[in-house]
């Protein structure tokens, strides 16, 4: 097994509460820790924007909304109750999740939390499974490398390729994550292309 995939599953049973103090040696380490914290407690985490990336890291719910909105365009004959169209939001289970923990960077280059909001607003969590979460479901090198070569040189399933690769490396991916990470989406004379 992955040392790193050890590390995550150690912590993901044992990880301690977050508290504002708190000092850890690197941001790597800063959001390993807090991405076991969330599993977990089933949620998953998201970069939230900050000013200066090499001396600041946020780290907001996964539910929580961008300050941006994205709208729809009317929808013709759409009206509201004074006879005018309007744009309609975005359907989203996006919402007002306060949940959020800032990092900031030390003279001795160790990272402390700064700011802590540890409760959840808006949405459910009790029966959530964390690794619905792609972010929660992380994929090392080697196990990438095999993923791939069965893609190339199997007819089996995605989720049979998936279940070899989570006994051989102690992983939890599903059947869509190896077709995810076995596709290059980027287009190439129209068409999506197969990694082979």
């Amino acid at each position: 097994m992955d040392p790193a995939t050890t590390v995550s599953s150690t912590l993901a049973v044992n990880a301690p509460a977050l508290y504002v103090g708190m000092e850890l040696e690197s941001a790597a380490r800063a959001r390993e820790f807090v991405n076991a914290y969330a599993i977990r407690h089933n949620f998953a985490v998201k970069n939230g924007d900050v000013y200066n990336k090499d001396k600041s890291l946020l780290l907001l719910c996964k539910c929580a909304k961008l300050p941006s909105t994205r709208r729809l365009q009317p929808t013709k004959g759409a009206t509201d109750d004074e006879g005018l169209n309007r744009q309609k939001e975005f359907r989203s289970m996006l919402c007002d999740c306060p949940w959020m923990v800032r990092f900031k960077k030390q003279l001795n280059d160790t990272w402390i939390v700064t700011q802590l909001v540890d409760h959840h607003e808006n949405h459910q969590l009790q029966g959530i499974n964390p690794l619905a979460y792609p972010e929660n479901r992380s994929l090392t090198p080697e196990a990438r490398e095999t993923m791939l070569d069965l893609v190339r040189h199997s007819n089996a399933s995605y989720t049979s390729i998936a279940s070899v690769i989570n006994t051989t490396y102690g992983l939890s991916l599903l059947g869509r994550d190896v077709y995810n990470r076995s596709y290059d989406y980027t287009q190439k004379h129209g068409t999506l292309s197969k990694i082979l």
